[in-house]
């Protein structure tokens, strides 16, 4: 099992790279922002050189595509979106990632009176196309379903694993998160139909001594453990809950897999 952390801004992410390394996470995960996939290639070197310096790579990539540049709706800039995807994917199979999580909720949202089976569509079309650029590279998407609040499409692990299957493409799998699922109150049993189409895991901060957990991180590894998940495990702050993250990275670390043995 590999525990990395999902970190904010690149400037953060760059000064965190020697905490997460000292604290002994396998990786980093970065926003696909952070290779700047509508700026030039100079811009790019700049911080491709000071990542690639840092024995903690970031093998996973989040948020890949920004709120402006649509995939669903009557306002999908063709052109703009192909030479996002084709930048972005060869960028970051530059940097050594190996998934990007397609969560983008303001991106897939769809707009008040469109068809909601030609939005459907339309994400299915931007998955087979998206599939095509990451082949090339190595690379593989993930769809992570959110919570309503975040976006009115693919909601659950259950319609995200229905999607994969519309899709049809082997460099199109699904991510689990902890904090969706439990906050849409969907049932961990959901997991159980995913086997071998997981191929990222989200988690939020553990709640820590003295405090009743929000999130039930013991179950949801139970039941990843019964699809024999063995992939990636990232920490995500969804809820602020860091506040001297130089030291509780560390902490946190054996304590995750101290939870992993124990599920």
């Amino acid at each position: 099992m590999r525990f990395g952390m999902c970190t904010e801004g690149l400037k953060g992410k760059v000064d965190l790279l020697p905490i997460l390394q000292e604290a002994g996470y396998d990786y980093i995960e970065l926003r696909v922002g952070e290779v700047l996939p509508e700026e030039s290639e100079e811009k790019f070197d700049e911080i491709k050189d000071k990542i690639k310096r840092s024995p903690v790579r970031p093998e996973v990539f989040n948020c890949f595509i920004p709120g402006e540049i649509k995939v669903v709706g009557d306002k999908i800039d063709s052109s703009r979106l192909k030479n996002y995807l084709e930048a972005s994917i060869r960028r970051i199979a530059n940097l050594g990632g190996k998934i990007i999580v397609f969560g983008s909720g303001g991106a897939r949202k769809v707009p008040e009176e469109f068809p909601f089976e030609k939005a459907y569509q339309q994400l299915i079309d931007f998955l087979d196309l998206t599939a095509d650029i990451a082949k090339n590279e190595g690379i593989t998407i993930v769809i992570e379903p959110l919570f309503k609040p975040a976006t009115n499409i693919i909601n659950s692990v259950k319609e995200g694993l229905q999607l994969t299957k519309d899709v049809g493409r082997k460099e199109i799998k699904l991510l689990a998160d902890l904090f969706h699922m439990e906050e849409e109150d969907e049932p961990f049993a959901n997991l159980l139909a995913t086997k071998g189409t997981i191929a990222h895991v989200h988690i939020p901060v553990p709640v820590t001594e003295g405090v009743k957990p929000r999130y039930n991180h013991q179950n949801f590894f139970h039941y990843l453990k019964e699809i024999d998940y063995r992939g990636r495990i990232s920490v995500e702050d969804n809820g602020g809950s860091f506040r001297n993250i130089e030291k509780e990275a560390g902490l946190l670390l054996p304590r995750l897999k101290e939870m992993w043995e124990e599920a």
